[in-house]
């Protein structure tokens, strides 16, 4: 049980920076006047900034910090497993973020908590889904070297 907390605890830190750095890119585009109606290149290249580069910078952390955890063998799968898997469910979680947005502004009656509630439910949403499919991948690759020892 102490192992599966500890695998979502690290999961969940970096699904943390992942939303983090992907509502700061997008918000400080918008800060700086970006328009994407008026140059769809470049509103495609931010785009693909604004999601691929914070899902790097935290499979990288998620890498480092899971190899003090688990063998390399295991870290690099789950690592791995992260990296592929976050722009999923990182679509996902944006999508059903604004259900959590929606009940957060209804309850407070405020739109900054409308934005909180949607920053709160994309963590959430993107670290259960990641946490599912690196839980997923640990066991397979724990079955694989039990397998490979056994022979």
């Amino acid at each position: 049980m102490r192992d599966a907390f500890r695998l979502f605890v690290i999961v969940g830190k970096a699904a943390l920076v992942v939303i983090t750095g992907c509502f700061a890119l997008v918000l400080m585009s918008m800060l700086l006047g970006f328009n994407p109606d008026l140059k769809p290149t470049e509103g495609k290249i931010l785009g693909g900034l604004a999601c691929f580069l914070p899902i790097g910078i935290a499979t990288a952390w998620i890498s480092r910090k899971l190899r003090t955890v688990y063998s390399w063998r295991e870290a690099r799968a789950l690592s791995t497993a992260f990296g592929l898997f976050t722009p999923i469910s990182l679509v996902i979680s944006i999508v059903l973020a604004e259900i959590t947005g929606g009940y957060a502004e209804f309850l407070a009656g405020r739109r900054f908590f409308g934005l909180m509630g949607a920053f709160v439910g994309a963590v959430l949403i993107t670290a259960f889904l990641s946490f599912l499919v690196c839980s997923l991948v640990l066991r397979v690759t724990r079955l694989a070297q039990s397998v490979e020892q056994s022979d």
